[in-house]
């Protein structure tokens, strides 16, 4: 059997996807600012680009931070429990985590599929909006698959909290 590491790109599909859609959007606005104030012809389009790229690039770019453990954690009060109860603490934060993103997911779905439904779309470009905000439900239901996969085997994921609580404990 071929044990070979899957290609990053492949493993990280969303981190990807952020960084690409983020060249895209410092592409297009570095370009739309010479247009505008070199050439004097700005782009009437720009800003529905924008858009896009910037949903594009915060959410799944949110849901790869949330797989690494890179967003910020205030541990301070949490380091003084005792090991047992820091565990505790851990896991009470990954379900209040499930429950926000679901209910933020859900919302997020239901305003796509009414972007779908009533077919609007960007006054240039026509690209419908649904599109644009497809990537928010998707992304909330990457983040609460993360916070399940700590809950479940936290040994195995543990979260930036647990990780830089046991790390100071051994220096």
């Amino acid at each position: 059997m071929n044990n070979k590491p899957l290609p990053p790109w492949i493993r990280d599909p969303d981190l990807y996807l952020a960084c690409l859609s983020l060249a895209v959007l410092v592409a297009v606005t570095i370009v739309g600012v010479l247009m505008r104030y070199i050439v004097n012809r700005p782009f009437g389009w720009m800003e529905e680009v924008q858009l896009w790229c910037f949903v594009w690039t915060v959410f799944p770019g949110a849901s790869a931070v949330a797989r690494h453990g890179g967003h910020i954690a205030i541990d301070a009060f949490v380091g003084l429990f005792p090991h047992f109860l820091r565990r505790m603490a851990s896991r009470l934060i990954q379900l209040v985590t499930v429950a926000v993103l679901a209910f933020f997911g859900l919302n997020a779905f239901r305003h796509v599929m009414q972007m779908y439904t009533t077919g609007r779309a960007t006054n240039i470009l026509a690209v419908p909006y649904w599109l644009i905000y497809a990537v928010v439900p998707l992304a909330c239901v990457l983040m609460i698959l993360t916070a399940l996969h700590r809950l479940v085997r936290p040994k195995v994921a543990a979260s930036a909290v647990e990780a830089a609580i046991e790390e100071a404990e051994h220096v």
